[in-house]
C-alpha cells in the first residue's frame, strides 16, 4: 500500500539517516524530484564534536549543534538556533514548491528548539507532498506525534535486523515500483 509519509524512528546510531538518504537517492534515480535536508555527525577523529544539517540538493551545510559555542544546551551540545532558522525553512519551502518527495531528517529535540523549524516542518503535514521523515525515538513532542499518527502515513522502526533492505522498501511505500 502506498503512503504519503513514511516516518522512520529507532535508537540512536541504528541507521535512520542512512536509510532515509538511501531511499531518497533511489527515488531520485527513478527520475523523481527529491529535496530536503538531513543531519549527520561531525567528528574530530573518533570524538563526536556535534551535528550538521545538509541540504540534500545543494550539499550546503549548517552547524546544528557543537560542543563549543553559544545557544541552548542539550547534553554537551550547544544548539545553533540561528543556523537552524536560516537554513531549514528555506529548504522546506523550496522542497514544498518544487519536489515530489521531501526528505526531513530529523525532527528531534535540538531541531524543535527553533520555532521556525516547527512551523516549516509542520507545513509538510498539510501539504500534498510525499515525505520521508525521521523522528527522534522519544516522540513525546506533539509535532513528532503528528507525523507518527498521520492518516496517510506509516511508522517504520529501523533496527539492525531490517535496515539493510529498508531503503528500497521505503521507496516502494511512497511510489510503488515505478514513479
Amino acid at each position: 500500500m502506498q503512503r504519503r509519509i513514511v516516518t522512520l524512528t529507532g535508537r540512536p546510531g541504528v541507521g535512520k539517516t542512512t536509510v532515509a538518504v538511501a531511499a531518497a537517492k533511489i527515488l531520485r534515480s527513478k527520475g523523481l524530484v527529491v529535496d530536503g535536508f538531513y543531519s549527520r555527525e561531525v567528528r574530530e577523529g573518533v570524538v563526536r564534536r556535534g551535528f550538521e544539517l545538509v541540504d540534500f540538493t545543494t550539499g550546503a551545510r549548517e552547524i546544528l549543534a557543537d560542543i563549543v559555542g553559544q545557544g541552548p544546551r542539550i547534553g554537551k551540545y550547544h544548539v545553533n538556533i540561528k543556523g537552524i532558522e536560516e537554513f531549514v525553512p528555506r529548504i522546506v519551502e523550496r522542497a514544498l514548491a518544487e519536489a515530489q518527495v521531501l526528505l526531513c531528517d530529523e525532527i528531534g529535540p535540538m531541531e524543535l528548539l527553533s520555532p521556525s523549524f516547527r512551523r516549516s516542518v509542520s507545513r509538510i503535514l498539510d501539504s500534498s507532498a510525499r515525505a520521508i521523515v525521521v523522528v527522534h525515538r522519544s516522540m513525546e513532542d506533539p509535532l513528532m506525534k503528528s507525523f507518527v499518527r498521520h492518516p496517510e502515513g506509516v511508522l517504520v522502526e529501523v533496527t539492525e535486523n531490517n535496515r539493510d533492505g529498508l531503503a528500497d522498501e521505503v521507496a516502494r511505500m511512497l511510489y510503488g515500483n515505478t514513479p
